[in-house]
């Protein structure tokens, strides 16, 4: 790994204009920052080697060095906070797309909650607590995962949504488990890495869709603009990074690392190829 690495957020600029530079040390201490004219930059020893020219700027100095991971994959963060009700469902679709091995989370909320698939079956995690449903996911199948609370316990359904001839996958797991309100969270990831994480360990390799909160146990309503407290359709808004919140409180988010958007959701019975004519297919 280099100790010290850095990079321009674009190539070019036209006089004026500002170009931001990003930089990251493990060596600790300071760095300095200079800027050059390149005449030549093969280090090659066969050729003429290197040839750089200073050139005075307004910048060039020492600067402290901090280090700055960079975390792979891409997730989306919905930074807005809300109290929920006693009772209440979350709902979300998604089709794993390699199945590792590893839990990969799909939705996580604060610190205490991560919903997670796995080649196992689905994985919920509630403050220490942990259940796993007793049922295969199959890749590039889609799934529809519930966590319905109430009265201090959470039951996780995991519901297959394609057939797979000879495979039961789809089942249910219960713990004890209370959630009062939404905050911090993040959709394939988790909202922080701690000390003994590795980025790789913390990402979904596949498809998500439709994630929602309705109000009460809903064992099989779907969200809908006027019946949900959250639903963030990810078909609207395609050509942004915006996470758009239907519900009634507005809890819009924001997309990190450019996942990729417009790909056929759960719904896509292929009568339509491109995502404008029909967005609800290409929902995911």
């Amino acid at each position: 790994m280099v100790p010290l690495v850095g990079y321009v957020e674009r190539f070019s600029a036209r006089p004026g204009e500002r170009i931001a530079v990003k930089v990251s040390s493990q060596l600790g201490g300071r760095y300095r920052a200079d800027l050059v004219r390149i005449q030549h930059g093969d280090a090659n020893p066969a050729g003429p080697g290197m040839k750089l020219w200073d050139v005075p700027a307004a910048f060039a100095g020492e600067y402290p060095g901090r280090a700055q991971p960079v975390h792979a994959g891409s997730s989306g963060v919905v930074a807005a906070a809300l109290d929920l009700p006693d009772a209440c469902t979350l709902v979300v679709r998604v089709q794993p797309w390699l199945l590792d091995g590893r839990p990969q989370i799909v939705w996580s909320i604060g610190d205490g909650f991560r919903l997670a698939v796995d080649a196992a079956g689905a994985v919920l995690e509630m403050d220490g607590a942990r259940c796993q449903v007793p049922a295969p996911m199959l890749e590039r199948r889609w799934y529809e995962l519930r966590v319905l609370l109430s009265a201090g316990r959470a039951r996780l359904v995991q519901t297959a949504l394609q057939v797979s001839w000879g495979v039961v996958d789809s089942g249910t797991a219960e713990i004890a488990g209370r959630m009062d309100a939404l905050r911090d969270m993040v959709f394939a990831a988790a909202p922080k890495f701690g000390a003994s994480d590795h980025p790789h360990h913390q990402f979904l390799n596949g498809r998500i869709e439709d994630p929602a909160v309705l109000a009460g146990v809903r064992d099989d309503a779907m969200p809908a603009a006027g019946d949900c407290i959250a639903w963030w359709d990810f078909s609207a808004d395609i050509p942004t990074d915006r996470i758009t919140d239907r519900g009634p409180h507005g809890l819009h988010g924001t997309l990190r690392n450019l996942p990729t958007r417009a790909v056929c959701g759960s719904r896509w019975d292929g009568a339509e190829m491109n995502w404008r004519h029909a967005p609800s297919q290409y929902a995911a």
